[in-house]
């Protein structure tokens, strides 16, 4: 067996937020997936504040 050296490299990284244009109607089926998966108890506790959000998120851009 050989000693092997392992090196754990680090970068930074800069992350610029985008401007992306998603379809309305790929915006209504996500917040539909959403609505199923947590209706079917798809998600952890810890899950609930990111989903929660990101459901708002959205909704803001579909008129019901």
């Amino acid at each position: 067996m050989s000693d092997k050296t392992v090196v754990n490299q680090t970068a930074d990284v800069v992350v610029e937020e985008q401007t992306v244009t998603i379809p309305l109607n790929d915006v209504k089926l996500v917040l539909s997936v959403i609505d199923v998966i947590s209706k079917r108890g798809g998600f952890s506790p810890m899950d609930f504040k990111a989903v929660g959000e990101l459901f708002e998120k959205l909704s803001v851009h579909v008129k019901k």
